[in-house]
């Protein structure tokens, strides 16, 4: 991973971090989400804002040093820094319809980012590769129509780098957006490889400007100039090869997976004394870098040692509160202890056997349940240790505890008397459990079979090549959208697909990916956008280059092309697009 890429990691991250430093620092709660990284210049970062802003200057100190800024509205900066110093609500109501902002609430805002810096330089010094640390330097109002009509501009010329965070204070949510702006070459020149939609890329030819959408057939062509995808991990094929004969089908390890993870809540709940339930459990074969994917915040990683005719481990994910809230009830901790444990992360080793006490639980579930359900073959879990790792250090280049290859993966929601103590996850090597040569995926979730949406109808125009005798080829169709997916599941099955669909932003359609029969993916997005590029990515780690992968949406620019192109899609549609000529672009790819 590059330093862009991982500079963006960092950045993605950091509102849920520097959330936590706010509210201790306010007395109040901040909630900050990130709503997106983008990449934009100085001009058009001011063309897309209106009224006053408050700029705080960050001085970057490091191997390559510059500047950067946090910049907010100024109403969000009068409250922010009124509550700081404590002033009355009626007087921050005032300041805000003024537009006052005196000496004394620079001061304060000023000490707003004096946190906010502390975050980053600390995200920065413990995961970038150069040292970086990040200081501020100063405070200003600017007014954003002045400085888009050719005013002072504090920005300089070249590609930024834009976070942009939505936030709330007390529940009431910001007037506006909350951003951090970083000059790209901070980060160093490689826009073309992290696939940032600024700069020159590196292949003026390969798609139009970058105002204009790009044809889908010069996307073809840059992709036949031989663009490499990015690789995220081995395909599920690549399991079945390794299988043994005389085991189980990967549809009954599933089943038997999810049967695992139903009785967990159960045996849990009666050893705390307090309801345990894991919901909403979805099981699936995920390569190894998906294992620590989505998360935020430090995460107990317990090692569950498999003990067959072979020894693999396996592992339990759960976020460090998580842990401490259930290792604490355990010990019966005071609630003011708990909560001051919970606040600090506090994890010793009083903790950690406690907690220790309850992975013993859930491994000797495990080792029930798959006693019952594998006669011939029975597997004993048992919990050799644990470890906090942060899945922001994993995905920005750190070790990866799991090694190589596919994995048994499955995750739920964790609740608690009642409360939501967020994602709870189990990964297994597939190589541990002995399945059978012929082991026929069929749907893997274990999922109910009306959880994925299926259409097909027998007719259709025959042209999509059949996988087998009488049976139809199948399409995948994610969308969100039900109009523009009933569009484009009509013009499928009229080629002669059997159109099976799933949420393009969540996983669990991803076992049908698995299924032979499928003989072609289809993306349909809302906006091009993040969200529809991270659902490419997680897709083609399944299918590699097996399966074409077709994405349509609107808004295609020569950056996000590209970048589409890295990540494994073979074409793109433009849409609105009228349904002979999404017709035609599915018949062209259904060999």
């Amino acid at each position: 991973m590059d330093r862009l890429d991982v500079a963006r990691k960092i950045l993605q991250s950091f509102p849920s971090r520097g959330q936590e430093e706010l509210s201790a620092l306010l007395g109040q709660d901040i909630t900050l989400a990130c709503t997106g990284i983008e990449a934009g210049d100085r001009q058009a970062f001011f063309d897309q804002r209106e009224g006053k802003l408050v700029l705080a200057s960050i001085r970057v100190e490091g191997e390559t040093p510059g500047q950067a800024w946090c910049v907010a509205s100024l109403p969000d900066a009068v409250r922010l820094g009124g509550t700081l110093i404590m002033l009355p609500e009626e007087e921050i109501q005032e300041r805000i319809a003024g537009g006052e902002f005196g000496d004394e609430a620079q001061d304060a805002f000023g000490e707003i980012i004096n946190v906010l810096t502390g975050v980053l330089s600390s995200l920065f010094e413990k995961i970038y590769p150069d040292q970086i640390r990040m200081v501020k330097t100063g405070v200003e109002m600017v007014d954003a129509l002045e400085a888009a009509a050719g005013g002072d501009n504090p920005f300089p010329e070249g590609p930024l780098v834009i976070l942009e965070a939505s936030g709330a204070l007390a529940g009431s949510d910001f007037s506006g957006p909350m951003l951090l702006v970083f000059p790209q070459e901070l980060f160093g020149d490689e826009e073309a490889e992290a696939g940032l939609p600024v700069g020159e890329e590196k292949s003026e030819d390969a798609v139009p400007a970058e105002s204009e959408p790009a044809p889908a057939t010069e996307v073809k062509d840059a992709a036949n100039r031989g663009t490499e995808p990015v690789e995220s991990g081995t395909s599920t094929e690549a399991a079945e090869q390794k299988t043994v004969a005389s085991g189980l089908t990967l549809a009954e390890l599933i089943k038997i997976a999810r049967l695992a993870v139903g009785r967990v809540g159960t045996e849990v709940t009666g050893f705390l004394g307090q309801n345990v339930t894991v919901g909403g459990a979805k099981a699936r074969v995920a390569p190894h870098g998906e294992l620590f994917a989505g998360l935020d915040g430090q995460q107990v990683l317990a090692e569950i040692q498999m003990e067959a005719a072979d020894k693999h481990q396996g592992w339990m994910l759960v976020p460090l509160s998580a842990a401490i809230r259930m290792g604490g009830t355990l010990i019966m901790l005071p609630d003011a202890e708990l909560e001051s444990r919970l606040a600090s992360g506090e994890f010793g080793e009083e903790d950690g056997d406690a907690y220790g006490e309850i992975v013993n639980i859930v491994a000797g579930v495990f080792t029930t349940v798959f006693k019952e359900q594998c006669k011939k073959d029975p597997i004993r879990f048992v919990k050799t240790g644990f470890q906090l790792v942060d899945p922001l250090e994993i995905e920005a280049g750190g070790s990866l505890p799991a090694g190589e290859g596919d994995f048994l993966f499955v995750e739920g929601t964790l609740t608690f008397a009642d409360k939501d103590l967020g994602a709870v996850r189990w990964f297994f090597p597939v190589e541990a459990f002995n399945l059978a040569d012929d082991a026929a995926p069929g749907n893997p979730s274990g999922a109910d079979e009306g959880a994925v949406a299926e259409t097909g109808t027998e007719g259709g125009d025959g042209e999509a090549q059949n996988t087998a005798a009488g049976a139809k080829p199948v399409v995948v169709l994610y969308c969100n959208d039900e109009e523009s997916g009933r569009i484009f599941a009509s013009e499928a099955e009229k080629v002669g697909f059997l159109v099976r669909r799933a949420n393009l932003s969540a996983a669990d359609g991803d076992e049908l990916l698995i299924t032979p029969d499928v003989r072609l993916v289809l993306l349909i997005m809302d906006d091009v956008g993040e969200k529809g590029l991270a659902a490419a990515i997680r897709i083609h780690a399944l299918v590699k280059d097996r399966v074409p992968v077709l994405a349509a949406g609107p808004n295609w620019t020569r950056s996000m092309v590209l970048r589409a192109i890295k990540y494994g899609i073979r074409d793109i549609l433009v849409t609105p697009a009228q349904p002979d000529s999404i017709g035609s672009k599915i018949r062209e790819h259904a060999a």
